[in-house]
């Protein structure tokens, strides 16, 4: 089992002498920051994984720990409107993530990835692993709501149905109401060990995105200012190993998930060339 439940002190260390602290940008994230709420790991009370990730570099960039939670479409309306804004989590190097740029036709500029997802689909518990992508047809796939996988897997005539938040998408599949389910990892080990299960059978060479996840921000002087302070903070927590023992203090794979210059993989980046 690669997770534990998340919880726990993130123990201090000794900042690197070799990396710059990162400078406070003068004005407060708050009301420009849009996380995208999905349920357990991110909700909108400010409690999940993501959030427990994304307040620990806000304080440590020399921010306060708020920002503002939302479902996703208000978040991305918000960001639309607000010349200032940016938007957490989303994939860094910016790959049309969720249909961002086509949807608000202007630029987007990243940070630096806070963590590495891995992306799968998960069979029934019991049941075996998919074993290749052929045997898909006719199979009912539960996906998160806005996903591409349709468009993904087009070409393997499964069916599929779309969920509003992480914790309904896995009780589709514990129930028996969908085949597989897509979900990423580390998000669905926290979701299923909630839910008082274990992490259901998966094929981990039918990678679908294997991508790196951060910030990204309209190009504004204040949402570059913000983004540089973010990437400061990261490459210092990343080389001090504050990031590492975050990660290790959730038990969360460091190995795994632990951001590295590695280039977005799997079939869903594939179908995009």
């Amino acid at each position: 089992m690669l997770f534990a439940a998340a919880g726990g002190n993130v123990s201090s260390a000794a900042v690197s002498d070799s990396v710059p602290a990162a400078p406070a940008p003068a004005q407060h994230p708050a009301e420009h920051l849009y996380a995208t709420g999905w349920g357990l790991t991110l909700k909108t009370d400010g409690t999940g994984f993501y959030n427990e990730l994304m307040k620990f570099v806000l304080t440590e960039a020399g921010f306060g720990p708020d920002y503002r939670v939302m479902p996703y479409n208000r978040a991305v309306s918000s960001l639309k409107a607000d010349e200032d804004g940016c938007l957490y989590p989303a994939y860094t190097p910016i790959m049309h993530p969720n249909g961002l740029d086509e949807q608000l036709e202007i630029g987007l500029e990243a940070s630096e990835p806070l963590l590495r997802v891995v992306t799968h689909l998960f069979a029934q518990p019991g049941q075996k692993p998919l074993a290749r992508l052929e045997d898909l047809k006719g199979k009912l796939i539960g996906h998160p709501m806005g996903s591409r996988i349709a468009d993904v897997l087009a070409p393997y005539g499964a069916r599929y149905m779309a969920s509003l938040d992480e914790t309904a998408k896995a009780k589709l599949l514990l129930t028996g109401r969908v085949d597989y389910i897509s979900a990423s990892l580390p998000d669905a080990a926290f979701v299923f060990q909630a839910l008082g299960e274990e992490l259901p059978p998966y094929n981990p060479d039918l990678l679908l995105v294997s991508a790196t996840i951060g910030v990204v921000c309209r190009p504004s002087v204040q949402g570059r200012a913000f983004l540089a302070a973010i990437s400061t903070t990261l490459s210092r927590l990343r080389e001090n190993g504050r990031l590492a023992e975050f990660f290790e203090g959730r038990g969360i794979s460091v190995e795994m998930h632990l951001p590295a210059d590695r280039p977005l993989e799997g079939i869903a980046v594939k179908s995009q060339r």
